[in-house]
């Protein structure tokens, strides 16, 4: 019977230490998104995020403002590793529903010629459209690090933004939190659609 009580208390100390270095884990990820974050654009602002005019490699020509509805703003560069990882989870997120309109773009940044930026892309099974952003649109959105996106409100107002890698449920976690005004039965019918 002893035998059988230490055997236990055993795995309740494994599992209390398993959870304390989960958590210690996670807040060390979470604290260094953070930090990440910092200099960023400011979120809450009544401040619209900047305007761009930027080509596509589709040919034509993408502006911000014009574009009604929520946006989604990946900005990536075509050497990053982490960039390679997590570009596909764009595809995951809704492009219309409800007659609401919803706009996802890849704005590639750092690049040397549009050929590196479409072979990239070419790797990736991308459906959005990939922008080619310029130093200015990088100067504006103070992209210091990639990948970088932004989730902007009907208006262009920055809801959230984020450094780093995201998955696919934290990207539709925010970007539906954005459309519904933030928490309530709305925002958990965008993060389902």
């Amino acid at each position: 019977m002893k035998l059988w009580s230490t055997r236990i208390s055993g795995r309740n100390r494994f599992l209390k230490s398993l959870l304390l270095n989960m958590s210690v884990v996670i807040l060390v990820i979470w604290g260094v998104g953070i930090w990440h974050s910092r200099n960023l654009l400011p979120t809450g602002s009544d401040d619209r995020a900047p305007d761009f005019e930027l080509n596509g490699i589709d040919g034509r020509s993408y502006g911000l403002h014009r574009s009604e509805g929520t946006v989604f703003l990946y900005f990536f560069a075509p050497w990053c590793s982490v960039c390679k990882i997590s570009i596909s989870n764009l595809n995951d997120l809704p492009s219309e529903t409800d007659q609401k309109q919803v706009h996802v773009y890849a704005v590639a940044l750092d690049w040397k010629s549009i050929a590196e930026v479409e072979h990239f892309i070419s790797k990736q099974d991308l459906e959005v459209p990939v922008l080619m952003g310029t130093r200015d649109t990088a100067k504006d959105f103070r992209i210091q690090a990639f990948p970088t996106y932004y989730v902007l409100d009907d208006t262009k107002r920055i809801m959230h933004r984020n450094v780093g890698y995201s998955t696919s449920l934290g990207i539709r976690w925010n970007f539906a939190k954005a459309r519904a005004g933030g928490f309530g039965f709305q925002f958990l019918q965008f993060l389902f659609e």
